[in-house]
């Protein structure tokens, strides 16, 4: 009677511990789900680097600070603080923020541009062409008198190494950075020259003798794309358009022989070239790799591809790769992304974004491999980010709410956060096998306690519990 009293104590004890052992596998179970399913939506939305990132006001822009352009050695960038009613400042400062000056003031445009050499910085201030050491020291009229430059189209003026090319009174001529030697290079027109990576050539755009009354009865040309020697000998036409449209991001492929640019349309017609062409200065092939209302991006560092903006004029741009050599195609947004500014990584196959949503998670500024893959949010508001030339910043514009100014440039430390990209990347290969090994050896350690609990009270004395004599000692 003891021994079946004993027996029947157990059994209730070891009962109440597998009932104990179940809500504790059970309420395990339950939140390593609820950590996968956060995790995942986690890693959908790009939130899990976000927490890690910490960003810098370094200045604020009473109006857009437009066209960036950094020093070759990545030390300092310039910019032209448009204002509110009309023309804007060019101010030049250290990535930091540090050691800012305003070069000058302009009533139109200014585009700054810095010289491959590092040496020099030219811009237009009081419709005069300027420049200035690298620093913002030395400041100086170039050429006296109107270089304007138009913000949709390219800038008029160019500069490599020692040289500077500009269009003045309709037609192109060079200069020395020292103010010496001007020459005219072209006497039918050219404006918006473009400099090729050695500096031999020139390549500029040309309005057409011929007059034209466009859409809205104003006088208009017919435009044509040239390239020359830079002492303006051997001109050779490379394409023909219509006054329909603008030609702009006129880029150097890294092979210095293509150039390519965006074909824009005016006033929407049907009938249209627009999208993104290349032409072989040398031989003056031409290959049109999109046509629709496209923008030229950049080019990867290989040089087999490049990146675009898509469908500008549909409000919901695309973000999308194409092979130069056969002209295949990868979309690198989402569905309904917005995208108004990208840049590459100087040495890293790293791609910085911005995307305008209108759901909150995916509006701000991303990151990812120049693949598509491993797209990482690093800012929840922000545009037009840039990669400094040295790679170690990202600097970029925010909307400011109200007051005097308009937008603030903020910048990014990006050798802070290679080592914690690592490990956001590599944290799937780490999160979801525990969270399957551990599911799975909850799940095992129930099934053996089960088993182990019907093996003890199976062997209680059969079937008969103790009566109730039996436990009042009898």
């Amino acid at each position: 009677m003891n021994d079946n009293r004993k027996i029947f104590i157990g059994c209730s004890h070891h009962t109440d511990m597998v009932v104990k052992k179940k809500r504790i596998i059970t309420i395990v179970l339950v939140i390593l789900i609820l950590v996968s399913f956060v995790y995942s939506v986690m890693l959908y939305q790009g939130k899990l680097l976000k927490p890690f990132v910490s960003s810098e006001e370094i200045a604020k822009c009473k109006g857009n600070c437009w066209d960036l352009d950094f020093s070759p050695d990545g030390e300092r960038f310039a910019y032209f603080d448009s204002q509110r009613n009309h023309g804007g400042t060019i101010v030049l400062m250290d990535v930091d923020g540090g050691n800012r000056k305003e070069l000058g003031e302009n009533p139109g445009w200014s585009v700054p541009l810095f010289s491959d050499d590092n040496r020099h910085i030219i811009y237009l201030a009081d419709n005069s062409l300027h420049i200035a050491d690298s620093d913002g020291e030395n400041q100086r009229i170039l050429v006296n008198g109107t270089v304007q430059t138009v913000g949709f189209e390219p800038p008029n003026y160019d500069i490599s190494g020692q040289s500077v090319v500009f269009s003045r009174d309709g037609n192109l001529s060079m200069i020395g950075t020292d103010g010496n030697g001007e020459q005219q290079r072209t006497t039918e027109g050219g404006y918006g020259p473009l400099f090729s990576p050695d500096g031999k050539k020139i390549v500029y755009i040309r309005n057409d003798d011929e007059v034209v009354m466009n859409a809205r009865g104003d006088v208009d040309y017919n435009r044509s794309i040239h390239v020359m020697n830079s002492d303006g000998s051997g001109d050779l036409e490379l394409a023909r358009y219509s006054f329909r449209y603008y030609i702009k991001n006129m880029q150097f492929h890294p092979d210095g022989d293509r150039v390519f640019y965006t074909v824009e349309v005016r006033n929407h017609p049907v009938e249209s070239d627009n999208g993104i062409w290349s032409a072989s200065i040398s031989t003056g092939d031409l290959v049109r790799y999109t046509d629709s209302d496209d923008s030229f991006g950049f080019f990867d560092h290989d040089g087999r591809s490049f990146f675009y903006l898509g469908n500008v004029w549909i409000h919901h741009h695309n973000f999308v790769r194409i092979d130069i050599d056969d002209s295949d195609e990868t979309v690198m947004s989402r569905p309904n992304d917005y995208f108004s500014g990208s840049d590459i990584h100087p040495e890293e196959d790293i791609i910085v974004y911005d995307v305008g949503h209108d759901f909150p998670f995916r509006r701000g500024l991303w990151i990812m491999e120049t693949d598509g893959s491993h797209e990482l949010k690093i800012e929840d508001d922000g545009a037009a980010p840039h990669f400094t030339p040295d790679g170690t910043s990202i600097i970029y514009w925010k909307t400011e709410a109200g007051g005097e100014y308009d937008h603030s440039l903020h910048r990014i430390d990006y050798d802070s956060l290679r080592w914690k990209i690592k490990v956001v990347n590599f944290s799937p290969f780490v999160v979801y096998p525990l969270v399957v090994l551990g599911i799975s050896w909850l799940i095992y350690k129930k099934r053996a306690d089960e088993g182990g609990s019907k093996t003890i009270v199976e062997s209680g004395g059969g079937n008969n519990p103790p009566d109730h004599d039996s436990l009042e000692g009898g």
